[in-house]
């Protein structure tokens, strides 16, 4: 299963879809990508990973 990734474009914060409350629903300032890569081509450094995020891919990591 692949990732989607969520780019809140007002605050810079890259989610990854489902892993956390804030990516679950996509709003108007948000836009969806489906490799973390074309986030990072789209807004260069003014992306920052969400915490949450990156703490649940971790876990999931473990996990495997």
């Amino acid at each position: 299963m692949s990732k989607k990734y969520v780019l809140n474009t007002g605050t810079g914060v890259l989610h990854i879809k489902g892993f956390c409350c804030h990516s679950k629903s996509i709003l108007s300032n948000h836009k969806c990508f489906n490799t973390e890569e074309e986030a990072y081509n789209y807004a260069g450094r003014r992306i920052r990973p969400c915490c949450l995020c990156q703490k649940e891919k971790e876990k999931r990591l473990q996990g495997e």
